[in-house]
């Protein structure tokens, strides 16, 4: 069997959580820990002003989802993943918009519903 090694870049790994963090108000470095699975969890040290300026824009929104992303520095056998450069954003979870629904012939035989044309007019003698 033959094989090939090539170089590659450093992988990136994005978590989404919808979890408050729960951010203490003094000290410059956080060490946000969340949680994938009970076998897996993902570990990045945060600057902790930035993460405090990001949890609290959480009460702006109605509803909101988390977003932990950096590079894979290490993958401990008990399944802790430690990112690197990592950042967190906090982001508004928009409403899926209700889209009307087709009659449902057109549904049924999967073509486009045919426009309405408009009435003919009638010649008239003169």
């Amino acid at each position: 069997m033959d094989s090939d090694t090539i170089q590659g870049r450093i992988p990136e790994l994005t978590i989404k959580f919808t979890e408050r963090p729960n951010v203490p108000p003094q000290g410059k470095r956080f060490m946000l820990t969340v949680n994938v699975s009970e076998q897996m969890s993902v570990v990045a040290d945060l600057n902790a002003k930035s993460l405090r300026r990001q949890v609290k824009a959480i009460d702006e929104f109605e509803d909101w989802i988390g977003i932990l992303s950096g590079k894979i520095e290490s993958i401990s056998a008990k399944g802790i993943i430690t990112l690197g450069s990592a950042g967190v954003s906090i982001q508004e979870r928009k409403k899926k918009q209700e889209t009307p629904q087709e009659p449902k012939a057109s549904q049924e035989t999967g073509s486009a519903p045919k426009a309405e044309s408009a009435p003919k007019a009638e010649k008239t003698a003169s």
